[in-house]
């Protein structure tokens, strides 16, 4: 059974605070799988997704991103404090060096927290 994950922005800003207390996208198999939930995110909002989801779309073992993430909601703030993180140095380039803010996107942001933020 599929549970809904609840955003929890204080969680959401530990995590972009946090230094060493989480797994970090630097680690490859971590950030294949906070690319996988940023995606199911977009496509499905929070209801409509597992853990097994996010490890058969990152390409692990289930098992894999329990040692990592303990929870679906620990995956979701994970994912969103990611991709805030990456908003944040975008709009400091764009307002120190005018620089176009689509350029600096990597392929990896999954921004699409906006579309699940107006569907929940």
């Amino acid at each position: 059974m599929r549970r809904s994950a609840t955003l929890d922005p204080a969680a959401i800003l530990v995590g972009l605070s946090a230094q060493g207390a989480r797994p970090t996208a630097d680690d490859p198999t971590t950030a294949a799988i906070l690319d996988a939930a940023g995606e199911l995110l977009g496509r499905y909002g929070l209801g409509r997704w597992s853990m097994d989801d996010v490890a058969t779309r990152a390409g692990v073992g289930r098992a894999t991103v329990y040692r990592r993430f303990t929870s679906r909601e620990e995956v979701v703030n994970a994912t969103l404090a990611r991709d805030l993180h990456i908003l944040c140095h975008v709009h400091a380039a764009y307002r120190l060096h005018s620089v176009q803010p689509l350029d600096m996107f990597p392929q990896t942001a999954h921004i699409e927290c906006v579309a699940v933020l107006e569907r929940n």
